[in-house]
């Protein structure tokens, strides 16, 4: 019943199995980490999920020795329209496709031809149309802000029109950090929205859950840690807090959910836990910042904007304080 309880962030971890043959980096039986936000639409969500997990490679040392690669694959309309093209520019080629892809064209599952690892079906998708080139405005104005979070968060990305990630139930932002190395497979974290996996997975009263996450695998990390000099690992868990968007009837939104961002990071790199709640009232959101658990609550509307401050509300005494940006982690800690 988690669509009915507003957005919820989660995250797990344990031990996975798959069905492909074993090798180097890709076990049967495997240990995965991930996140998932569930029940919000806004791709404000996208962007901290992907800052997120740049925050946890770099913790973990590896964020140097990987590239992220992002691409939209727009609504579930512009991705029909694209399907249709992209199957037509390849079926030509049907008979030079790998057995896999050709098997993919059959069925309709043309989208994961361009995931193909094969040499013969990576030259033939070289000239194929671009996705991008297929979104509605709407979509693609959706992808522009997710990459102007990214900029401002100063993280660095490329945009690969071919990357379509392996499964058919992603929409709009899906992304992967992918190291050059061989000794491991190349994606060592990767996710998207998938917004419609209920209908994928058969379910009749739910067609449509706003949902985005991703995931990683231990020992691919593993792999890559292996080849690191020493590394300090990131402070212990602190209390956990949460960072509240007033949000206004103007300008000043993208701003906020900005500052919102950065002051999430900053807190997680601290070791203090962090989530950001981007929509609804402030007398909603602090109540539902208390059923997180948060011990304290971080409010930034325009007057903390202007002013470069941050209201801090204990949420155990009812206190509140106003602080510099350079003071937030000292007076949360």
């Amino acid at each position: 019943n988690l669509h009915l309880e507003g957005v919820s962030k989660l995250f797990y971890s344990g031990p996975m199995f798959r069905y492909e043959r074993p090798q180097r980096g890709r076990l049967r039986q495997f240990l995965q980490f991930g996140i998932e936000a569930i029940g919000s639409e806004s791709c404000t969500t996208d962007a901290e999920a992907i800052l997120l997990a740049h925050d946890a490679l770099e913790g973990l040392g590896v964020r140097g020795q990987v590239k992220l690669y992002i691409n939209s694959l727009g609504s579930s309309d512009d991705r029909e329209r694209y399907n249709e093209k992209l199957a037509a520019y390849l079926e030509p080629y049907r008979h030079d496709l790998s057995a896999d892809s050709r098997e993919r064209l059959e069925r309709g599952s043309v989208l994961r031809i361009l995931d193909s690892k094969a040499a013969a079906d990576q030259s033939i998708c070289q000239d194929a149309p671009k996705i991008t080139d297929a979104l509605s405005s709407t979509s693609a104005q959706r992808f522009a802000r997710v990459c102007e979070i990214l900029d401002t968060a100063g993280c660095e990305y490329h945009i690969d029109s071919r990357l379509a990630r392996g499964l058919d139930y992603y929409t709009h932002t899906i992304f992967e950090f992918v190291t050059s190395h061989s000794s491991a497979q190349n994606a060592v974290l990767a996710g998207g929205r998938y917004d419609h996996l209920p209908r994928a997975l058969g379910a009749r009263k739910l067609d449509y859950l706003p949902c985005f996450g991703w995931a990683a695998g231990l020992e691919r990390l593993q792999l890559l840690r292996e080849e690191q000099e020493e590394w300090e690992s990131s402070a212990a868990i602190g209390p956990h807090a949460a960072v509240l968007v007033v949000r206004q009837k103007n300008e000043f939104n993208t701003m906020l959910e900005s500052a919102a961002l950065e002051a999430a990071r900053a807190l997680r790199r601290s070791g203090i836990s962090a989530s950001v709640q981007y929509e609804g009232e402030i007398k909603k959101q602090l109540p539902n910042a208390v059923k997180t658990g948060a011990r304290a609550a971080v409010v930034i509307g325009e007057d903390e904007l202007l002013a470069g401050r941050f209201a801090i509300k204990n949420l155990v005494t009812a206190e509140q304080v106003s602080v510099s940006g350079s003071d937030l982690v000292g007076t949360i800690r």
